[in-house]
């Protein structure tokens, strides 16, 4: 592969211009943790919603492929890649982590997310690690007002609580 860290989508090939050209582009690489197991990751989609990657293996000639989806992303995969002193600390332990702790804090509902980022720094996950939680944890964003004086909200997914608006019920049927 060409450079290290970065985008996924701007070391395609060496050149943004395959990527840029193309709808759909995918990452193809050796999982960090198991050489035997390949991934195929998602660097780019603009013709659909964004997807889950795919795992397989090679055994006798025969491509094995896993049934549950890699929640990893391509840029993820190769921001590994480029910080390996990261994997060796356990950055799965603590991506795990990450996901358990935001989703206990928003269990109670929607909260700020500069509540959350100071909370998160409390327990010493970084930004990065928070934002790779939220992903993987499905966590949606909910903005209260406009401009200036808008805040933004982390609510889990399929939180009723709408922040800021009560709930409309509609009991015409009963």
């Amino acid at each position: 592969s060409n450079g290290s860290g970065g985008k996924a989508v701007y070391r395609s090939m060496g050149s943004l211009a395959f990527a840029a050209a193309a709808r759909a582009v995918w990452h193809v690489a050796k999982d960090h943790e198991d050489e035997s197991r390949r991934l195929i990751l998602l660097a780019k989609m603009n013709v659909s919603e964004e997807t889950k990657g795919l795992a397989y293996r090679l055994a006798d000639g025969c491509v094995c492929w896993e049934e549950s989806p890699v929640k990893m992303t391509a840029d993820e995969h190769l921001e590994l890649e480029a910080h390996p002193k990261s994997r060796a600390n356990g950055s799965g332990a603590e991506m795990v982590r990450a996901v358990d702790w935001l989703k206990e804090t928003l269990a109670d509902g929607p909260r700020l997310v500069s509540e959350v980022e100071l909370m998160a720094d409390d327990e010493d996950i970084s930004k990065a690690t928070l934002r790779r939680a939220k992903r993987a944890a499905n966590v949606k964003s909910d903005r209260k007002g406009f401009g200036r004086g808008s805040e933004v909200f982390w609510k889990l997914p399929g939180s009723s609580e709408d922040v800021g608006e009560p709930p409309v019920i509609d009991d015409s049927y009963s």
